[in-house]
């Protein structure tokens, strides 16, 4: 939620859907702004785990008649037992993935320690950073064989089926428009495949709209981004990058360092109206035009 965008269009999924209950990972936000976020849009009760440093940040939301139970967390998860209106109690974990591919070991026995062997419907969504199957890329450099084995497997051990999910291929893409363009399905949601899940529906209208939402703030954060590149130069951003407080103030900067205070005519006259700079410069370049430059700016 670190991105000026992301709020709004936040608020326009929660209208057009009206989650009961609401994960958010890779928050880049810290537990009072959480806070705010949840009072913003009328959520009874949150719980947040904060970004370390300028990464992570997990939270959920829940509306008043949805008894929520915090029972375990981390900076990838927070696991919670529900209870809802007609007594079902069930578990969810909400799971954030490590990004880094040389840490998958890691994800994949962090995954198989969150399997708890007890009588209650087991959920588990979020964004796993792992790929099931090669057709879940597209683009340039095909995900490693190993690792598409590696979280399959981890998948089976933990005793878990994917819950299908409409109206969208990918769920995360990168260079979009150009030639290196890559999309990738990394966000997706299981259920324990040995207890019935009583609240399994997919709501395949609701899903098309979060894509195409999805897709809107993907398309304002490339032109908000591409708004900075030109005012703080192309070298102070890389691929990638978000905004942030420190590139703001890097163009703030930039720009100040180029303007223009005075000006120094061929007669070492300084300038420094609005005005006289402007008269300076014409003469300057009318001398030069006329092949009769005399002076210098």
């Amino acid at each position: 939620m670190g991105s000026l965008c992301a709020v709004p269009i936040f608020g326009d999924l929660l209208k057009s859907s009206n989650p009961d209950f609401v994960f958010l990972s890779k928050t880049l936000s810290d537990k009072k702004d959480i806070k705010e976020l949840a009072n913003k849009f009328g959520f009874f009760d949150y719980f947040a785990v904060d970004k370390v440093g300028r990464e992570g940040g997990l939270a959920i939301m829940w509306k008043r008649f949805v008894g929520c139970n915090v029972i375990d967390f981390s900076n990838n998860h927070i696991d919670v037992h529900i209870m809802e209106g007609s007594n079902v109690d069930w578990r969810l974990t909400c799971y954030y993935g490590f990004p880094e591919r040389d840490r998958r070991q890691n994800a994949w026995h962090f995954l198989r320690g969150l399997v708890r062997y007890d009588s209650i419907p087991w959920c588990i969504v979020g964004d796993f950073n792992d790929m099931l199957c090669v057709t879940n890329k597209m683009g340039p450099y095909p995900h490693p064989q190993s690792l598409l084995d590696g979280f399959k497997a981890t998948i089976d051990d933990c005793g878990l089926l994917e819950v299908d999910l409409k109206g969208g291929d990918y769920t995360w893409e990168k260079s979009k428009g150009k030639p290196n363009w890559v999309r990738e399905r990394l966000d997706r949601a299981f259920a324990d495949a040995k207890r019935k899940f009583p609240l399994y529906r997919i709501d395949g209208e609701g899903v098309k709209r979060y894509f195409e939402e999805r897709q809107k703030l993907e398309d304002l954060l490339m032109h908000e981004e591409l708004y900075w590149k030109q005012r703080a130069k192309a070298f102070w951003l890389t691929e990638g990058d978000t905004n942030s407080k420190y590139f703001h103030a890097a163009a703030s900067k930039r720009k100040k360092l180029n303007h223009i205070t005075h000006l120094v005519t061929g007669e070492n006259e300084v300038v420094d109206s609005h005005d006289g700079m402007g008269r300076v410069v014409l003469d300057y370049f009318r001398s030069v035009f006329d092949g009769r430059n005399s002076g210098s700016v």
